[in-house]
């Protein structure tokens, strides 16, 4: 059976005279190839996603980023640390995940949003329902982001902890 796993991108397209939400896939076939698909929110919902870890643990680098990454929001999502490292363990590319929710959760750290407004961005951008204004502010915030001087104060931060 292929696996989907979702990317967060999204499209309105025109369906039978109708809007319909549309979030665009990832198929992967039993050999490993890749294959984009778009389906709607209902068949995504009956996507199986992989249960099996695909890796054993995360980098150190990365579960510095997992950490931080789970401290801004993945706590909103998932009720413990090991419940939110093993969705990354689950992806076939765990880095490009952690480099979605690093984004998200610097945006949010950076606002100064309290947790309400951390799940409901969280929400919003896993949905592609983001307003035109919050996915500007994004956009302009990741634009500015010097990516390798954050990912080195999460390193340090990392080390500082108990």
């Amino acid at each position: 059976m292929a696996k989907k796993r979702n990317i967060p991108k999204r499209r309105k397209p025109t369906v039978t005279g109708e809007q319909h939400d549309l979030i665009r896939v990832v198929v992967i076939d039993e050999d490993g190839n890749e294959k984009e698909q778009l389906v709607t929110q209902a068949e995504l919902s009956e996507i199986k996603r992989p249960t099996e870890h695909l890796h054993q643990e995360l980098e150190p680098e990365d579960e510095a980023v997992a950490r931080f990454t789970f401290r801004e929001v993945g706590r909103l999502i998932q009720p413990t640390y090991e419940q939110w490292e093993n969705g990354f363990l689950r992806e076939r590319d765990p880095q490009k995940e952690l480099g979605f929710w690093l984004l998200i959760a610097a945006f949010v750290q950076a606002r100064g949003y309290d947790d309400k407004e951390r799940f409901a961005i969280a929400g919003d951008v896993c949905s592609g329902n983001t307003s035109p204004k919050l996915g500007r502010e994004i956009n302009k915030f990741v634009e500015q982001l010097d990516v390798e001087a954050f990912l080195a104060e999460i390193a340090e931060g990392q080390q500082d902890e108990p």
